[in-house]
């Protein structure tokens, strides 16, 4: 059983004035499920991971694999004894290894026969489309190519979770993007309980069931990768996942903010308590330039918000046209077809939908 439970793990590093690279965090990771810790550098997802390996030891908290501590400030379960395979940023495949000893190494460990392991390793080097390569060396393959070696290896010893550590940074985006979608091909096959480090949300979620999203050591948000996207918790959340345009705004009524010195209705129906300082969050895609001679700005009878500003910037993308709008207090991003194509310093009305704009507490 690999559910891993994570309960109040804290852990600090020497010298840096008792700031918390972990800070207190819980987290539930089903058997099964492909767990992505993601954030800026810097915000305590790596850190998570050693300590999930074993490599450090809490200050604070626990670690447990199903039934079974295997980290608490009093004992720490080495990392040999975890069941657990780690694959990092650098494929680090023996090069003087071919393909197949690479990936049967881990099997003559563990002191196998020859018969088992011959049919292991041929049976994990066809799921990860290398069998034809069994026996080049390393120098021999593409980066991609090495990858999967190290995933393979990783796998064939069949651990209870794997742990991925930022595996994909060192590929070009086409092959990033392939190898994507292979991580997530075996997870499939195998039903092996991952848990994977990237500060590349796209990589998020297309290989992870949920995504817990790391700021400042803490979570800031935990789910699916649909329900972080469209419900995110906070402006760090709405900016960081998909990117947004984050706008200071005052929640007057519900359903109703002042903002951009206009009154917009949002989708959001917040408790009179909370009335105050918000931020609205709308996606640059979300947004598009009203018809020519539609200048009342605030909430319109058909279902959008019109806000007035001025073209800064104009990028054309081929399939998409990426503006720069200034709005007086705030600038905003907006991407339209092609077909619109406004000027720099030329005025703009943009229309909002009520139903894109999402407000979440002042950040």
């Amino acid at each position: 059983m690999a559910r891993i439970d994570i309960a109040g793990l804290s852990k600090s590093y020497a010298g840096k004035q008792g700031a918390r690279a972990v800070d207190a965090i819980d987290l539930a990771i089903a058997d099964g499920e492909v767990m992505a810790l993601v954030g800026p550098s810097g915000c305590g997802k790596t850190t998570t991971l050693q300590l999930l390996a074993g490599f450090l030891k809490p200050d604070a908290g626990t670690i447990a694999v199903g039934d079974r501590v295997v980290s608490s400030p009093r004992h720490v379960v080495p990392p040999e004894h975890r069941r657990m395979s780690l694959i990092f940023q650098s494929y680090a495949v023996w090069p003087h290894k071919t393909v197949f000893e690479n990936v049967a190494y881990g099997l003559r460990v563990m002191k196998l026969s020859r018969s088992e392991i011959e049919d292991r390793t041929r049976e994990v080097l066809r799921s990860v489309r290398m069998t034809d390569l069994a026996a080049r060396y390393p120098s021999e393959l593409s980066g991609g190519q090495q990858q999967r070696v190290a995933l393979a290896r990783a796998v064939v010893v069949k651990p209870e979770t794997l742990l991925l550590d930022e595996p994909l940074s060192n590929l070009d985006a086409n092959l990033r993007e392939e190898m994507r979608f292979e991580i997530r091909r075996i997870h499939d096959a195998t039903g092996i309980t991952m848990v994977y480090v990237t500060h590349d949300q796209t990589e998020a979620m297309v290989t992870a069931d949920r995504i817990a999203l790391m700021r400042g050591g803490k979570i800031a948000q935990v789910g699916t990768a649909h329900e972080i996207y469209e419900q995110p918790a906070t402006a760090f959340v709405a900016t960081f996942v998909g990117g947004t345009n984050t706008l200071p705004a005052t929640l007057i009524e519900p359903h109703v903010v002042e903002c951009c010195g206009a009154r917009l209705r949002v989708r959001d129906d917040f408790d009179a308590a909370q009335r105050g300082p918000v931020t609205l969050c709308i996606r640059p895609h979300s947004m598009g330039f009203a018809a020519a001679g539609d200048d009342a700005v605030g909430y319109q009878e058909n279902g959008h918000n019109r806000l007035a500003g001025v073209v800064l910037r104009q990028t054309y993308l081929g399939d998409a046209r990426d503006y720069l709008i200034d709005l007086g207090t705030t600038q905003v991003r907006v991407s339209t077809p092609p077909s619109e194509d406004r000027s720099v310093g030329s005025t703009v009305h943009l229309d909002l939908p009520v139903e894109a704009c999402r407000v979440v507490p002042g950040d």
